[in-house]
Formats: structure tokens, C-alpha cells, sequence
């Protein structure tokens, strides 16, 4: 009897699939932050040697994870289906940054942070989509934001291209009921110690138009 309230208690626990959670990074703090909260965490990274003080830890599943392959999203997708079930939230935080002037970046350069920040965030929505559809889920985008003055030119178009990405699953979704929260505003409402702030005014509108959707549908 205890065995399988157990088992119902676990299957009860929010799933939360976390890209990037290499040590020391913030994806790792996100995995230890849910399982403390008493997710049950499924932490990739592209291997699993850099999450080594997560392998003794029942709370976690690793698995290796390379947001540039769609093999291999669709691999850790169905992997951790199989291992609890569902995904109830997916938090897109792998990422990889270039910071340098626009005349002196070299083009692979380029391709290697689209590739990782825009496409690979938008392979992992393509794998989970189907199950999420399914019930009501979460997506994040967790890019990180910051505003670098000296290489505005540089940044922006990664900030320009990975805000489209995130709009239109945003659309779509929201017509299937799944949640997608973006972390990246606009340069414009990117300043200094105020960008959290400027942030949440930004998308307050969407919020609001969200919650009145959700309501309208009870």
C-alpha cells in the first residue's frame, strides 16, 4: 500500500525537462531549484560529466543532450517519456554567447550561436509539442538578456531573431492552451539593473490577454 502511494506521489510531481544544466551555469540552478520545489527533473546537458554532483540525486534524470541535433532532441524527448511519462515544462536555457564587434566575427561563430540559441531552443519545442498539446503545458525561452552598448549591432540580431522564434509558437500555442513565457525583451526595454523591470511591463499586455483566455475558456 505505502509502495504505491509512493508511486501516485511521484506520478503527481511536476516533470520538468531543463536544457543546459552543465555545472556552474544557470540551468544547474534552475534543476537544483524545482527539485527543491519537488519537481521531478529531467537536467541534460551534452554530457553528463558536467553534471556529475546530480548523478547520485533520485530527484534527477540526466541525459545527454545536444540542442543542435534534432536527433538528438527528439532522443532525450522520448527518453523522458519513457522514464516518467509526460513533461509538464520545458525550460529552453541552452545557450551559447557572442559578444565581439560585428567586422572581426567570424561567420561559424555566428552559425554555431543560431544554432544553439535560436534553432536548438526551437527543435526542442518541435519535440515536446505533440505531448504538450496534449494537456496544458509550459514552455520557457530562458536566453539570456543582457545589453552590451559597444556591440549593439552584433547583439541585436541574435535578440531580433530569437524573438521571432519565440512569438510565433507563442501565437499558436496559445490557441492550444500551452503557456510559452519569454525572458527577452526588446532593446528598448533593456537597461542595466532595470531590465527585469522593464521586462515585466512589456509583456504585462500579454499576460492579461492570457489570463482573460483562460478564463473566457472555464
Amino acid at each position: 500500500m505505502s509502495a504505491s502511494r509512493g508511486e501516485e506521489r511521484d506520478r503527481s510531481r511536476p516533470v520538468v525537462l531543463v536544457t543546459g544544466c552543465s555545472d556552474g551555469g544557470i540551468g544547474h540552478a534552475m534543476a537544483r531549484a524545482f527539485a527543491a520545489a519537488g519537481c521531478a527533473v529531467v537536467a541534460t546537458a551534452r554530457s553528463r560529466g558536467s553534471m556529475r554532483d546530480l548523478q547520485s540525486d533520485p530527484r534527477f534524470l540526466l541525459l545527454e543532450l545536444d540542442v543542435r541535433s534534432e536527433e538528438s532532441a527528439r532522443a532525450a524527448v522520448a527518453d523522458a517519456l519513457r522514464e516518467h511519462g509526460r513533461i509538464d515544462v520545458l525550460v529552453n536555457n541552452a545557450g551559447v554567447h557572442l559578444v565581439a564587434p560585428l567586422a572581426e566575427v567570424p561567420m561559424d561563430s555566428f552559425h554555431q550561436v543560431f544554432d544553439t540559441n535560436v534553432y536548438g531552443a526551437m527543435r526542442m519545442i518541435q519535440a515536446v509539442m505533440p505531448h504538450m498539446m496534449e494537456t496544458r503545458k509550459v514552455l520557457t525561452q530562458m536566453h539570456e538578456w543582457k545589453y552590451y552598448k559597444k556591440y549593439e549591432e552584433s547583439l541585436r540580431a541574435r535578440t531580433d531573431v530569437s524573438q521571432g522564434p519565440g512569438s510565433t509558437p507563442a501565437e499558436e500555442l496559445a490557441k492550444k492552451v500551452v503557456a510559452l513565457a519569454l525572458k527577452n525583451p526588446p532593446a528598448l526595454f533593456a537597461y542595466r539593473q532595470f531590465t527585469s523591470i522593464l521586462s515585466m511591463l512589456y509583456y504585462a499586455p500579454l499576460w492579461f490577454r492570457d489570463y482573460y483566455r483562460l478564463v473566457m475558456k472555464c
